[in-house]
This record gives structure tokens, sequence and C-alpha cells, in this order.
């Protein structure tokens, strides 16, 4: 009885010790961290703000990636960072734009539009940055920054008064920048 024990016993060993671990030096793990998205825009066009980019294909170990979630990043700016140290520092206090107060976002699969809420935001300097979630893993780092300052838009024109089933005639100054071009053009 002895016999079968050592002998199972030993048979247990030299199982544990072929088959445990991989041989070769230690390694650290590696993060399963998506790629971060390089072609980041942002233009204003109205009273929104329309991001675009491309996603990334791959985690940063060369996996093939899914993107599950995009999350964009926004700061109010007093100065553009002049070093790449002080933009670092500025995207750390960046927050989500969906839980700030500047508007309503909407994400779509590779495009997200900011509809601006209020008038007083016009003006003001913003950065923006993407994130984007893998199936597998976390968030990327932070893409490329895109900077955007705010401008009030021209008062929409009026397309002409009505009276009585006739159109008369009307304009609509734009803005005080462009109302002598507005009155000159007439005069000629």
């Amino acid at each position: 009885m002895k016999r079968i024990v050592r002998v199972f016993l030993g048979g247990c060993l030299l199982f544990l010790a072929f088959s445990c671990g991989r041989k070769g030096p230690l390694q650290e793990p590696v993060p399963i961290v998506p790629q971060k998205v390089e072609d980041f825009k942002a233009v204003q066009t109205g009273d929104r703000i329309i991001f675009s980019w491309g996603p990334p294909e791959r985690y940063l170990d060369g996996r093939p990636l899914e993107v599950v979630a995009n999350e964009i990043y926004g700061l109010e700016l007093t100065e553009l960072p002049s070093t790449e140290q002080e933009l670092k520092m500025a995207l750390k206090r960046a927050r989500p734009v969906r839980e700030s107060a500047r508007g309503q976002l909407s994400i779509d699969k590779n495009q997200a539009v900011l509809s601006l809420k209020a008038d007083e935001l016009k003006g003001q300097t913003y950065l923006f940055a993407l994130k984007v979630k893998g199936k597998k893993g976390g968030w990327s780092e932070f893409s490329n920054p895109a900077v955007i300052k705010t401008e009030a838009q021209p008062a929409a024109q009026t397309s002409g008064r009505m009276k009585y089933g006739q159109r008369l005639p009307s304009f609509a100054l734009w803005s005080e920048g462009h109302s002598l071009l507005a009155v000159e053009k007439n005069r000629s």
C-alpha cells in the first residue's frame, strides 16, 4: 500500500513540475488597453460642435479591438497650454462632457454632436479629447486634443415680410462686422 501511495505522489509531483507556468524570464502582464485615437477633430457650426474621429483598430498588444464605448472629455480654458506638460495637466482636470452643463451631447459610432445650451457659453475656449473603451479591457489614453473657441453665431436672416399675400422686400444685417458690407452691397 505504501508503494502505491509513493508512486501516486511521485506522479503528481512530476505532473505539477512539467505543467505549471511557462518557462522563460518573468514578464509583466500586458494591460488590455485600446490604442488612442490619433485624428480627433472638432468644428463649430451654428450652436453645435461636431466631433469626428477614426476609431482605433487594435489594443496596445496588437489584438483586434471592438470599441464598445466612447467618452468625450472637456475643459474650459482661460489660456491655451504652451507646453506638452501643461496640456497633460489640463487633460487631467477634464471631465466628461455628458456630465457638464455645456449642452446636450449625442454620440454616434464615430461622430458626436454637442448642442450648446446657452449664449453665455459663447466666446469661451474649450479643450476636448476622446477616450475609447474596448470590449475586453479598459479605457484608452486621451486622443489628440481639439481646441474650440465658441463664437456667437449671427442672427438668422429673415426671408422677407408677408402682407396680404405679397412679399415685401426686407433684409437683416448679420452682425456689426458684416453690416458695412451688407449696406455697401445694397447701394451698388
